[in-house]
This record gives structure tokens, C-alpha cells and sequence, in this order.
């Protein structure tokens, strides 16, 4: 075996190895081989699934107001109006969403447009009534650090309270 191709199959075996130590660490390895700052603490927890019951228990530690519904679904509290969170049946991923009625059709397609050109992790739309809504999703596959749920969580919030001035003019 040549020179050249001994030290590809070394470098490809390396890389291969660093990966699966990254997976199963949570990052760690690979943050070391690459000199990245982002760290894990080695007791983090990865999510991989999450239940209504649990997020509730999440959210409260958080300090939110939420509760289970009939249906299911997550109410969540949020500037005194109901919002919600949806868990799929795997329960690997949630769905935040809120809607409102667009009486005398206040709510335009121009601002809806404009509120998606303008956000990265959110989208908004106006259903077949012409209906606003407003949803953000999380994907829990390959898993996520509690931190993570409670950034998505943040995100949504904020999210949530910059839609009602920009696509609701609610102020």
C-alpha cells in the first residue's frame, strides 16, 4: 500500500472515529477535535422524546402556565391569551401554535408575507377563513439538551408577542 493512500484510510478512520464519540457524548469529542466552543457538560441529558406531562413539569419549573386540555394539547399562557403545543404520537417533536379570528379582515396577507421574509424560525399564515395563525416546531430526533426546550420555548414567547404588534397590531 503507497504512502498517500495509507494516511487517507488513517485520516478517514479518525474522522469516522471522532464522529461516533461525538454522537455518543453529546458533541464533546468533536468540540475538542475542532476547537469549537461549544461545550456539553458531561451529565447533560439528551431528549429524545418528550410527553405532555413532562413538558408541562418543564415548563412549570420555568415558571410558565400551562396545562393539558381535553384534546390533548398543551395550553400555554402566554400576554393572558391562550396559545398551544402540540406533541406528535412519537412523541419526537412539538408544534407551537396560536390562532386568532380575523374579523373584518384586519389581518392581511402583506403583513403575514412580510412576518415570514423577516423570520428565521417561524412561520405565519392565513388559513382557508383567512385566519391567522402563528407555529414554530422543535424536532426532538437524535435529541436535545433540556436548555434546548426551554430556548424553543423562549423563542416561542418571543416570537408570539412580536406576531400580535406585527401581524395582529395588537399592542
Amino acid at each position: 500500500m503507497n504512502f498517500a493512500k495509507a494516511s487517507f484510510i488513517k485520516r478517514a478512520l479518525a474522522i469516522s472515529f471522532v464522529t461516533s464519540v461525538s454522537v455518543c457524548t453529546g458533541g464533546s469529542a468533536l468540540a475538542a477535535q475542532t476547537g469549537s466552543s461549544t461545550q456539553y457538560a458531561a451529565n447533560d441529558v439528551l431528549i429524545q422524546s418528550l410527553s405532555n406531562a413532562q413538558l408541562i413539569q418543564l415548563m412549570k419549573a420555568e415558571g410558565y402556565t400551562a396545562s393539558i386540555e381535553e384534546s390533548g394539547e398543551v395550553r400555554w399562557k402566554l400576554d393572558g391569551l391562550n396559545t398551544f403545543i402540540t406533541i406528535d404520537k412519537d412523541q419526537q417533536s412539538l408544534l407551537f401554535y396560536v390562532s386568532f379570528e380575523n374579523e373584518d379582515d384586519l389581518v392581511t396577507l402583506e403583513r403575514v408575507n412580510q412576518w415570514n421574509l423577516s423570520k428565521r424560525y417561524s412561520r405565519s399564515y392565513l388559513d382557508e377563513e383567512g385566519d391567522p395563525f402563528l407555529e414554530l416546531d422543535l424536532d426532538l430526533k437524535g435529541g436535545v439538551t433540556r436548555e434546548r426546550v426551554i430556548n424553543f420555548l423562549k423563542t416561542c414567547r418571543l416570537s408570539f408577542s412580536s406576531w400580535l404588534v406585527n401581524v395582529m397590531q395588537i399592542e
